[in-house]
């Protein structure tokens, strides 16, 4: 019978005996969870429409809510600085007020707290409000319950559909648990370490508004408030990683691989490499895998070891 993988099929048959399944989002979607990013756009809708408006005036529109964890590190802020000169009144008008003083760092504040502070409140609130519940029989998968587990999810679909120990699995982003849970949310560019101003940047410096140069340090700190931290993340899960030592075969359901991710995934495969794990790697457009596999690829799997499946199929193959 002709394989469903897609792939070099091994010469022996290959006997899994340590399992780890990665679980994204496209996991929780096949379970009839409305967990995409549109899905959050629409509880923004619904609960906050002056953000939307912000958010979508400052990012790109057409890429925000289908990668929305990378389109976070493009914020206009040229845009957001421009519309906020606006309040730059100048220190010799006649009407001049102390209040003139806060007025341009306010403008560029409204904007920055939306998304730094508001957005992320709202996003735990949309996932906690997320439907997760056993009643999916048709849907389920032939999960191994003593696989390890490793999620990049927030909900706890794992626990409440397939009743999976909490003691196997990685919530690697944290769990959505209560209002004060902290999701992380964010891109995955690190911030530059800035160089020492030269001397003609500290003359510049000295004779700029001393209100622009304020509103400056705020926009530059945006790309570091909203850095998903991958090297603390990896640090913080070690011993985790440290247990996947003997995995021979991994189960990748309903994740696209994003850039974002690709640390993890090479952590997961350095810890694993001695052992030439079979890849199971779930898909949902077909168009997508060639993609799927060069990036695995790249990450060091040998191509014989990769195996293209829907998701349903890895576990009736």
């Amino acid at each position: 019978m002709a394989s469903r993988f897609h792939g070099i099929r091994r010469r022996t048959k290959h006997i899994a005996r340590n399992v780890l399944v990665i679980v994204g989002n496209g996991f929780d979607l096949h379970h009839g969870i409305p967990s995409s990013y549109w899905n959050f756009r629409d509880y923004i809708v619904e609960h906050d429409n002056d953000l939307l408006d912000t958010m979508e005036e400052h990012f790109a529109s057409d890429s925000l809510w289908s990668d929305f964890e990378g389109t976070l590190a493009y914020l206009d802020t040229d845009m957001i600085a421009d519309n906020a000169s606006d309040y730059l009144v100048s220190y010799g008008a006649e009407d001049w007020s102390d209040a003139y003083h806060h007025d341009y760092q306010r403008a560029i504040d409204e904007v920055l707290n939306g998304i730094t502070d508001k957005m992320p409140k709202l996003f735990t609130e949309w996932v906690l409000q997320l439907p997760v519940t056993n009643d999916v029989v048709a849907r389920k998968l032939n999960l191994i319950r003593k696989a390890k587990f490793l999620t990049f999810n927030y909900t706890p679909t794992l626990e409440i559909v397939y009743q999976i120990p909490a003691d196997r699995i990685c919530y690697l982003h944290h769990k959505a648990v209560n209002i004060n849970s902290n999701l992380i949310v964010g891109h995955g560019i690190p911030p530059t370490p800035k160089a020492p101003p030269t001397e003609f940047q500290l003359a510049e410096m000295e004779s700029a508004d001393p209100r622009v140069l304020h509103g400056e340090r705020s926009l530059a700190g945006y790309l570091a408030e909203t850095y998903k931290p991958t090297d603390k993340i990896l640090r913080d899960n070690k011993v985790f990683f440290e247990s996947l030592r003997g995995v021979d075969e991994i189960h990748v359901l309903g994740h696209s691989l994003s850039d974002v991710d690709w640390p993890y995934f090479r952590r997961v495969v350095a810890a694993t490499r001695r052992n030439f794990p079979l890849w199971k790697f779930s898909f949902h457009d077909p168009s997508k895998v060639a993609v799927y596999r060069q990036a695995l690829e790249d990450m060091g799997i040998p191509p014989d070891n990769i195996r293209f499946a829907r998701m349903a199929s890895i576990y009736n193959p």
